[in-house]
């Protein structure tokens, strides 16, 4: 019986090698296939093989690497047909060992013994997305200090998630200390509600945006911007364009402001982010002095042409809404005043708007002054909506006035309404011949004493 099976297993070894033998036999019978290795003009340079040529017979193993050029990255090594551009869906000539390695190996399984059929392997690469314009322009000087940036790509499909938060990062952040509270959620109109950043303290930090007076250590600036978002539309260029809006109030002036995107900005090639080469800034220096333009107040044009119009109206002590009569100017007292006899608040409603001729961004309240003139007493309301560009009212909003000091006392009184800027400049709601609206109320009761 051992003798059997002695015989047996020297019979299968002597078979093996005599396999091995005959294989050695067809190696060095077969000829040797030329794999051409290339890659797209201007993408980068093939360094292995030697001159993107390999030699090789079945069951040789080569090398892959790739060195691209600084505006492509490499997505992934394909073996094709050179003769169709047809790509392999198999592994039944070439077997790449990991084809999303930029340094990889290669084996040839098999000549596809093929007139029609010619190997070759290419680096299939991707255009990395670029700056191609910026407002306001890099290293420009004397910047209005409301400007928005708006920061313009080559590429029309940028990933959203390039500046918000997916809901695994977000927990990751939790990890880590961050509350719920903590994060800064964008708004339903531009940033369909997703989060962009979060705060410690008095410091917002924003996804893959770095916005300071340095580029690397300087005092962080991002407070001073609203939520980052891509416009709907694209750019002249048909490429996606990246918007942020400054705050109310805007920065400083006399401020470098750094604004840095990190290398993470992409878009995708299948399930492959091709992303910046490395992190981008632009900067700009924001106007030195104050700047000296006044705001601009008017009435909307809706409004201009709806002969009910009437800027002011408050309301009378049976809850219904009267309207003030206005002057041009100041020096003439109406026939018929308003009577309010409310002592405890007087409630307006407006319509007009208010926009920033200047730099530094309308504020983000206006004036109703008792009376004409920059030294009037006044009382400052905020708008309704206020960017840092436009504030405005309209009908629906209803401000509740306290009788203030200079109201206590029974009286006609005079109003006007100016708008101011961050530098304190105002200007009045002035009439068609420039002349400044005045509204008068007949205030019948005095303010008690307590």
């Amino acid at each position: 019986m051992v003798f059997l099976f002695c015989s047996c297993e020297n019979f299968l070894k002597a078979q093996g090698t005599a396999d091995v033998i005959q294989q050695a036999i067809d190696y060095a019978n077969s000829t040797k296939y030329s794999i051409k290795v290339e890659s797209e003009k201007g993408s980068g340079i093939v360094t292995k093989p030697a001159a993107g040529e390999a030699l090789v017979k079945p069951s040789d193993i080569f090398n892959l690497s790739f060195s691209s050029e600084s505006d492509s990255q490499f997505i992934k090594w394909e073996a094709y047909n050179s003769k169709t551009g047809e790509a392999f869906t198999d592994n039944t000539y070439l077997q790449i060992e990991n084809p999303l390695m930029i340094d990889t190996t290669c084996t040839f399984v098999k000549d596809p013994e093929n007139e029609n059929i010619q190997l070759a392997i290419r680096a299939v690469t991707a255009k990395r997305p670029r700056i191609i314009r910026a407002t306001p322009v890099d290293q420009e000087t004397g910047v209005p200090r409301n400007s928005t940036v708006c920061i313009s790509f080559d590429k029309s499909n940028m990933n959203s998630d390039c500046i918000y938060y997916t809901e695994e990062e977000m927990q990751a952040l939790k990890e880590l200390g961050l509350k719920d509270s903590d994060f800064l959620q964008g708004d339903n109109e531009h940033c369909n509600g997703r989060y962009y950043g979060y705060k410690k303290g008095d410091v917002h930090f924003f996804k893959n945006i770095q916005i300071g007076s340095s580029p690397v250590n300087g005092s962080s600036l991002t407070k001073y911007f609203y939520d980052p978002y891509w416009e709907k539309d694209p750019n002249d260029l048909g490429g996606s364009t990246l918007v942020i809006q400054t705050t109310n109030p805007p920065p400083p002036k006399n401020v470098v402001v750094y604004v840095t995107l990190a290398k993470d900005f992409c878009y995708y090639v299948g399930d492959i982010a091709v992303t910046f080469r490395e992190e981008n800034t632009i900067s700009y220096k924001t106007m030195t002095d104050k700047e000296s333009k006044t705001p601009k107040i008017s009435v909307p044009e809706d409004s201009q042409n709806n002969k009910d119009y009437h800027v002011i109206k408050f309301k009378n002590a049976n809850g219904e809404f009267e309207t003030l009569p206005y002057v041009k100017g100041n020096q003439t007292t109406p026939n018929i005043i308003p009577v309010c006899d409310d002592v405890n608040y007087i409630t307006l409603s407006f319509s007009f708007s208010a926009t920033d001729e200047g730099g530094s961004g309308i504020a983000n309240r206006f004036r109703l002054c008792c009376g004409d003139g920059m030294d009037a007493p006044s009382i400052e309301i905020p708008y309704c909506n206020v960017t840092p560009d436009t504030g405005y009212t309209q009908w629906s909003e209803e401000y509740i006035i306290p009788r203030s000091s200079y109201l206590r006392s029974a009286g006609k009184y005079c109003f006007t309404l100016r708008a101011i800027d961050n530098d304190g400049n105002s200007a009045p709601l002035l009439y068609e011949e420039q002349q400044v609206l005045c509204f008068w109320l007949h205030l019948t009761q005095s303010e008690p004493n307590y």
